[in-house]
């Protein structure tokens, strides 16, 4: 029987803590052959009568969390070889 990979789930904020999570999963999936999985969620906002407005935060909002996901991909990486899902 195959072993299954374990994910290791952090949820991303700007907390101060958050680095500790983070390397608290990778270093728990580098030991277990498995893999962290980073979650960053954001707000959209209902502008019903101003649509182009609502289109330009929300890619804005979308730019930021990507930079902030390659930022904490790149300091997972550091504590295991596997990148994060």
């Amino acid at each position: 029987m195959t072993e299954k990979e374990l994910t290791f789930l952090v949820v991303l904020d700007d907390s101060k803590e958050i680095f500790n999570a983070l390397r608290y999963a990778a270093q728990r999936s580098a030991r277990t052959n498995g893999r962290v999985a980073l979650l960053y969620t954001f707000e959209t906002l209902e502008f019903r009568h101003w649509k182009a407005v609502a289109d330009i935060a929300e890619r804005e909002s979308r730019e930021e969390a990507e930079s902030k996901i390659k930022e904490y991909e790149n300091y997972v990486l550091t504590f295991s070889q596997k990148k994060p899902k």
